[in-house]
């Protein structure tokens, strides 16, 4: 799970959920790399400090030996999000 970069993204950092439990705080340009087992999962994000928005979650499918990566970002309608990414 990555952080963007940018005006909004700096203003906060990002409080990352599995499943309900907090894992990692992330700020701009970090990442955190997670080890899930194999399964059904839910990630989320929650901005810390001024950041609009509130917690955001998907479902992630966990294959095993599977590499997913999602990013948390601020839309630039005050929207906080995680989502998939390619990249």
């Amino acid at each position: 799970i990555k952080r963007h970069t940018g005006v909004f993204e700096s203003m906060c950092s990002a409080k990352i959920y599995v499943d309900g439990l907090a894992v990692a705080d992330i700020s701009t340009s970090e990442k955190v790399t997670l080890y899930l087992p194999a399964g059904e999962h839910i990630l989320g994000a929650y901005p810390n400090g001024i950041c609009g928005g509130g917690l955001s979650e998907i479902a992630a499918s966990i294959k095993k030996s599977g590499t997913l990566v999602y990013c948390v970002s601020n839309g630039s309608a005050g929207d906080f999000k995680i989502q998939r990414t390619a990249m």
